[in-house]
């Protein structure tokens, strides 16, 4: 399938931007959907994140959350569960931190991944699903942002440079 834009399989972070796609302009937005956990080497990736986007860049990601219904109802399922190439596990509070020492801020967070039948003491069966009890449990997983996903939407705002450390 040919999409019109060039794509290459490489390991990332490696080489840098322009001996991979010589010539062309760095991205304006790098999106990880569900990757950035799998990364044994975090400050390596942020740093090349940081370092391939230009001033005013958009870096979006989704990652399971740390915070949610999942890991609070039930942390040791949680962390059993838990696939063992997950290096991360991120949450809305730390990620604004994390992201700020790479140059980023955090422009908004979504809560996604909403699995009601998580609560302790609810299962989904049938008409409760649609019940009344049931979307009151899932307001209150959405006001509370229990959901066991989310999405960071950040911009670059400084060039922070690399620590040899």
């Amino acid at each position: 399938i040919k999409l019109g834009f060039p794509a290459v399989a490489e390991p990332f972070p490696g080489r840098k931007w322009e001996e991979v796609f010589p010539g062309m302009a760095k991205p304006n937005v790098v999106t990880l959907w569900y990757v950035i956990e799998h990364f044994p080497n975090l400050k390596e990736v942020l740093e090349s994140l940081a370092e391939v986007l230009p001033l005013g860049g958009h870096l979006a990601l989704g990652t399971p959350n740390g915070k949610g219904i999942s890991r609070l109802f039930s942390s040791q399922k949680f962390w059993k569960i838990s696939p063992e190439d997950h290096f991360t596990i991120w949450n809305p509070q730390n990620s604004r931190q994390i992201l700020r020492k790479f140059g980023f801020r955090v422009d908004g967070i979504r809560i996604t991944g909403h699995h009601p039948e998580r609560f302790p003491g609810i299962r989904q069966t049938g008409s409760r699903q649609n019940g009344f009890f049931f979307r009151i449990i899932k307001l209150l997983d959405r006001w509370l942002g229990w959901g066991d996903t989310f999405e960071i939407y950040a911009t670059k705002m400084r060039t922070v440079e690399r620590n040899p450390l």
